[in-house]
């Protein structure tokens, strides 16, 4: 069930209240109830396929089970829902690992820059042993995550004033980032001074001048509007970037084994369904953005990583993660 803004106010705080007191949440005739929240936009392919699962598993249990759905970041940022989850207040969510290392610092493994030519090596990758390494990782922290990890995109780097096209467009511009350590740091080595803005105040601060540009997957740049307040595009497809998919421990543990053989059948044939609907989907997206006036190119990465290998970012970003995720990320992307 998705739950809208004008809807979710005193519906999110009551069920927040509940879940202190009960891991599990159910109604009076013993159906279950867990809450979910995301920060993508309801249109994105994540929360249309999301939305799609939940309704899929809603039938399969004979509405035995209910998941409501906050997206667009309604029950607040990704940090703020993290806690929530960790803390008992919210049952599931979607995250970027990139974002989740906060909490676990080696989820961020698969978003090293420039270390992923194409989808098959990703796929290769992300649905092999540094998928499943990742989610020992998440895991770690108290929750149980889903195995197919969903598609967010490679990203993009966009500005108002000039394309980006080498390391040198970037120097001295304050540049828009995730609340992440590794993409702090990478955007600091290629020379822009890099601020952390959370994404639904993205497009107010670029459109104040807040900050000068900053990087997304194509899906989102349509999903939030960017080329609204973004004139230039540059495919740069510097990182990868997924969202995993997980339950608090607890909740999880508190199901009936047939409630989550449903729910695991469900979420991960959705994972692979949206990651096809998001690739399709990115060229007309493109074209689209491009009728409304945004100006794509496509910059040669190769002086890009160059850049970070003189400024030593790999490896002292080895030296951040544990071995193991080095080394599972090494045998697809291969020496860093």
């Amino acid at each position: 069930m998705l739950i809208t803004r004008r809807r979710f106010g005193g519906l999110a705080l009551a069920a927040g209240a509940t879940a202190l007191s009960c891991p599990r949440v159910a109604t009076a005739k013993g159906k279950i109830s867990l809450r979910m929240g995301s920060a993508f936009q309801p249109g994105h392919p994540s929360s249309v396929y999301t939305l799609k699962a939940i309704e899929e598993i809603a039938k399969e249990t004979n509405g035995d089970v209910e998941i409501l759905f906050f997206p667009a970041s309604q029950l607040g940022t990704d940090p703020d829902m993290m806690t929530q989850v960790r803390g008992g207040a919210l049952d599931m969510m979607t995250q970027s690992g990139v974002i989740m290392q906060v909490v676990a610092q080696n989820t961020a493994i698969s978003a090293v820059p420039f270390v992923f030519e194409n989808y098959a090596n990703l796929w290769a990758a992300l649905d092999g042993e540094l998928g499943a390494y990742i989610r020992t990782q998440i895991a770690g922290v108290g929750l149980y995550p889903f195995k197919n990890v969903w598609d967010s995109g490679f990203r993009h780097m966009t500005s108002n004033d000039s394309p980006i096209t080498s390391p040198a467009d970037l120097h001295g511009k304050k540049f828009r980032v995730p609340p992440s350590p590794l993409w702090t740091t990478m955007f600091s080595a290629l020379g822009a001074s890099p601020t952390t803005v959370q994404l639904p105040e993205l497009y107010s601060a670029l459109q104040t001048g807040l900050v000068d540009g900053q990087e997304n997957p194509i899906s989102q740049l349509y999903a939030q509007r960017l080329y609204e307040v973004q004139k230039y595009c540059s495919l740069t497809q510097h990182v990868w970037d997924g969202t995993w998919m997980f339950v608090s421990q607890p909740v999880w543990d508190s199901l009936p084994q047939d409630v989550r053989l449903v729910m695991e059948a469900r979420f991960n044939e959705n994972a692979f369904l949206q990651r096809q609907d998001l690739e399709d989907k990115n060229a007309g997206l493109v074209k689209k953005m491009e009728e409304a006036g945004m100006v794509f190119s496509t910059p040669d990465k190769e002086p890009f990583r160059k850049a970070l290998i003189d400024a030593g970012f790999y490896r002292q970003a080895k030296e951040k993660f544990a071995p193991q995720a080095w080394e599972s990320l090494e045998k697809y992307a291969g020496s860093l």
